[in-house]
């Protein structure tokens, strides 16, 4: 009896079914990455892998969103076709969460933070429908309504029970969309010697540089994770090139901020001056051996007094290339009021916009947005949107710092963090309109969400329908006691 001979090739029986797929879903990514743009491949490769991973679970849904949309390139003619691609993840975590609340793993969260966000959505609506029936630009409306909407995400993740692994999937993607983000921005910096305006050098690589700081700061280990250290000295090294003054900002107020939090709120659980000093010499160390390296591999033999002399011309405002940007925001902040002041309450609605004549720079016409998040808000919607907005900010800090007191370590750390993300953002604000984009409005809606989660707020079950009688204990229709 002869036996067969054994295949030179694959069988594909050996072949996993879930390996078989994830290459397919490599091929479409490289395909839409390819035909259309890295954009369209970017996102078509994050929804397949988490489809592979776990479909429907709302809380990788919802890092989905925020790991994909902190890549939307502002200031790029195509950005409305980025936004539809961050519309269309949005509705998958959107049908991921409304799959949770059927089987009761989600419930609308009660708390300070749910109302005011409420407050918030409401003064939104109502600036979309003020411009609408004011006739203004639909496209421009769209990009200013739907990064506001992005922040009621933080109920979608609060209203959640999240577990260990959880905490640790997001910090692993918050970390890999960090290093990504800042990777794109040290390589157009190392190519073109040159910061641009953009993704290659937005707030999402500082955002992230506070998140890992409150995470190394109340890691229980007596000493910080050398890792993290490399991590976080990486990002802050990104945000010094990007040469932005209101990211400098954010972070001279951030990184003390959160220091500050971990002493208060640790105060009793050891020495958290020692960890603090270990900490901060170790990313002291490293930051200026990055910016040694920064000095010879860029080729930028002065860096630091690169930065120094940007950092010093803040707040003049001579006609020089270093204080071009204060006077257009002067510019635009005397146009801005003069409509501020003739529609205080409700503003010129969404998709109004300005004509700002510069006298310094060469660029005069039409724009939808304003250099400074609280005018352009109050603006759009008035000074109630500017109070509903400010409201949220009070909200959502109070809720970090509540929480920063809170005996599980790695709770505490993400409490801590959602307060510090909260601070950079309002500093940033104060000279950038990164409200009004998505890129960092989801990871604020994700770090608000998991600080109000993890407080185990009290949870409303919504009814879509009436529930069916209760069965009684002979097996007929329940009925009313006689």
């Amino acid at each position: 009896m002869t036996t067969p001979t054994a295949s030179a090739g694959w069988p594909l029986t050996l072949i996993p079914p879930r390996l078989a797929v994830i290459a397919g879903v490599l091929v479409l990514g490289l395909t839409g990455a390819l035909a259309v743009s890295p954009w369209v491949g970017l996102a078509i490769l994050a929804l397949g892998l988490v489809l592979v991973a776990g479909p429907l679970e709302p809380f990788v849904a919802l890092l989905l969103v925020a790991g994909v949309a902190a890549f939307a390139e502002y200031g790029h003619p195509l950005i409305q076709r980025d936004l539809a691609i961050v519309l269309v993840l949005t509705a998958y975590a959107l049908l991921a969460f409304v799959v949770a609340h059927s089987t009761r793993r989600w419930g609308l969260p009660l708390s300070g933070l749910s109302t005011a966000l409420l407050a918030l959505a409401v003064t939104t609506g109502v600036g979309a429908l003020h411009g609408l029936a004011k006739g203004n630009a639909v496209r421009f409306a769209s990009l200013e309504v739907f990064p506001l909407f992005a922040l009621t995400f933080s109920l979608a993740a609060g209203g959640l029970r999240l577990r260990t692994g959880d905490l640790r999937l997001a910090r692993w993607t918050l970390a890999v969309v960090g290093v990504a983000s800042a990777s794109i921005g040290f390589y157009v910096f190392a190519t073109t010697g040159a910061r641009t305006q953009g993704l290659p050098f937005s707030p999402v690589p500082g955002l992230v540089a506070l998140v890992l700081l409150a995470l190394m700061l109340f890691d229980p280990a007596p000493r910080p994770r050398p890792g993290m250290a490399l991590l976080f000295c990486l990002l802050i090294l990104h945000q010094i090139l990007t040469f932005t003054r209101g990211f400098w900002l954010g972070l001279l107020v951030g990184v003390p901020f959160t220091c500050a939090v971990y002493v208060v709120h640790r105060r009793r659980s050891g020495r958290p001056w020692a960890k603090l000093l270990v900490t901060m010499g170790l990313v002291g160390l490293v930051l200026v051996l990055g910016l040694a390296l920064a000095s010879s591999w860029l080729g930028l033999a002065e860096v630091v007094g690169m930065v120094g002399g940007r950092f010093a011309s803040s707040f003049e405002t001579r006609n020089t290339p270093e204080t071009v940007s204060n006077i257009v925001r002067l510019v635009e902040l005397r146009t801005a009021l003069s409509h501020i002041l003739a529609s205080p309450w409700l503003g010129d609605g969404h998709g109004s916009t300005l004509i700002v004549r510069q006298f310094f720079y060469p660029r005069t016409g039409p724009q939808w947005w304003v250099h400074q998040s609280y005018v352009m808000i109050c603006l759009k919607q008035g000074v109630i949107g500017l109070l509903a907005l400010l409201w949220v900010l009070f909200a959502a800090l109070r809720l970090g710092l509540k929480g920063a007191s809170h005996a599980d370590p790695q709770i505490a750390g993400w409490c801590a963090a959602a307060a510090a993300g909260t601070v950079f953002a309002a500093v940033v604000g104060l000279t950038n309109y990164h409200f009004f984009m998505v890129t960092m409005n989801f990871i604020l809606a994700l770090l608000w969400g998991i600080a109000l989660a993890v407080g185990e707020p009290q949870r409303l079950w919504l009814a879509w329908r009436a529930s069916a009688p209760a069965a009684s204990p002979s097996g007929g229709a329940g009925g009313a006691a006689s």
